[in-house]
């Protein structure tokens, strides 16, 4: 059984949906986190 992913992110958690969550649980599967960060890049000037 693998160890449970936490996602955190640095807006709201409502700014994401659950597809975008469930797709970073899946990225930090793949890489072998416990843990991934959720954050954007800064917007264009």
């Amino acid at each position: 059984m693998s160890a449970p992913i936490r996602v955190e992110t640095l807006k709201d958690p409502a700014h994401y949906t659950s597809a975008q969550v469930e797709r970073a649980k899946r990225i930090a599967h793949a890489l072998a986190r416990g843990r991934l960060v959720l954050c954007e890049p800064p917007r264009g000037r």
